[in-house]
């Protein structure tokens, strides 16, 4: 709705609403200003005051047929559908040529769960209606997302009875790149948009993302990207979307550049440090990797997988040392079966068999049933002469492994 209303006008429109809502006694309102009270209530409050909006509307204009529609269409989706029927069988009987109509009557049967039949009545009135103004079919199609009807077929059904405006081909190409565009449809589609929307940040945004998703024509979605950039500098999608390419074709130094400017668009973030440092571990900069990693924990001190990565770089150049030390204050920040049972295998390759222990029972309890776990705490039992302890973790690891080789030779070695 495009009424163009100062803030002091919007302000003295709203306070003489909240003096007809105190009092009852109506003021006088010119069908625009119910409009844009319709407009601010739909953003704020729902409820009674939107009904009230559409009563004034039908007292002040009563052979209106908006605000006729608009009280049928709130109390279908606000009220037992009874209530609206009476409403709704007037319209029918009054406008039974308005499209509108029959949408109403659409939203009546979704209403009560009869979606076979909604759907049914809707394609009917697709077909005589075709072919809807855009106004119609972007609000069939905002219906229809919200009652969860938005299937593939009934929406290309939708598209192909509305009438194709640039607007329309470029809200049904966003929702079927979603929902299943072909990649030569989609590329075509795109192709015809962009000449009608060539400054459209969000139309670029999304088609590369679809281009990225199906690893399909990466340079190009690194182009649109690119070309987002080349107008807005600070784009944190475009940004991020850039570093993950990059990422993914292993130019790490890209992606690093791509990554950093992400932080400068916004708050510091867990995630964007673990990719820089691991960006950075694959480029060979061990040292800035943990920098980056220890910045992702101390962002988010729960935050596993920046923890293993710390575990593992020290692990890797056989520090066992150091990898114990950072596991150990790992597990006092996040206890977590994974992070516990390789701190019971650091133990065991410091030869602490008693703390391997405590801290292999440990991941057992908090859910770690994984073979290797298993098999270690069964043989740390034996070790320690917990033969009871030993038989019930090998019986589980039976249950659970039962054709695995070492689950079987431990078994055969008890004599069972």
């Amino acid at each position: 709705m495009n009424i163009d209303f100062s803030q002091e006008e919007m302000m003295d429109i709203l306070e003489r609403f909240s003096a007809y809502w105190q009092t009852g006694r109506k003021p006088a309102f010119t069908r625009d200003e119910i409009r844009f009270l319709e407009s601010y209530f739909l953003q704020n409050d729902t409820g009674e005051k939107l009904q009230r909006v559409y009563d004034l509307g039908i007292a002040l204009f009563p052979s209106d047929y908006y605000f006729l529609f608009g009280k049928a269409r709130w109390s279908i989706g606000f009220e037992d559908p009874a209530t609206s029927r009476p409403l709704l069988d007037f319209l029918e009987a009054e406008y039974p040529e308005y499209f509108e109509t029959r949408f109403l009557h659409f939203l009546w049967l979704a209403a009560q769960g009869r979606n076979t039949e909604a759907t049914k009545k809707l394609r009917l009135a697709l077909k005589r209606f075709s072919p809807l103004e855009p106004e119609q079919s972007l609000m069939v199609s905002e219906s229809l997302e919200q009652l969860g009807l938005a299937g593939p077929r009934l929406v290309r059904d939708l598209y192909y009875n509305s009438r194709k405006t640039p607007a329309i081909h470029r809200h049904f190409f966003l929702h079927f790149l979603d929902r299943g565009f072909t990649p030569a449809n989609a590329e075509h589609y795109f192709e015809q948009l962009i000449k009608h929307f060539p400054d459209d940040t969000d139309l670029m945004i999304r088609y590369a993302e679809y281009l990225k998703s199906r690893s399909r024509k990466t340079d190009k979605a690194r182009r649109l990207l690119e070309t987002v950039l080349d107008n807005e500098p600070d784009h944190t999608t475009a940004h991020l979307l850039l570093a993950e390419l990059f990422e993914f074709q292993k130019i790490y130094p890209a992606a690093i550049y791509h990554y950093l400017r992400v932080l400068k668009t916004q708050d510091p973030s867990a995630g964007i440090f673990m990719r820089l440092g691991v960006c950075h571990e694959k480029s060979g900069d061990v040292q800035r990797a943990e920098e980056f990693y220890r910045l992702a924990v101390y962002e988010d001190p729960a935050y596993l997988p920046a923890w293993h990565a710390l575990v593992q770089i020290p692990l890797q150049r056989g520090d066992f040392d150091k990898a114990l030390q950072v596991n150990i204050e790992a597990v006092e920040k996040i206890p977590n079966a994974k992070l516990l049972e390789s701190l019971g295998y650091l133990y065991l390759k410091k030869e602490r068999f008693p703390s391997a222990l405590k801290a292999y029972e440990e991941a057992y309890r908090m859910g770690g049933r994984g073979k290797n776990l298993l098999l270690v705490l069964y043989d740390l039992y034996v070790q320690a002469g917990l033969n009871h302890e030993a038989g019930q973790i090998l019986e589980l690891a039976r249950k659970r492994y039962g054709d695995d080789p070492e689950v079987n030779k431990r078994f055969e070695s008890t004599g069972l």
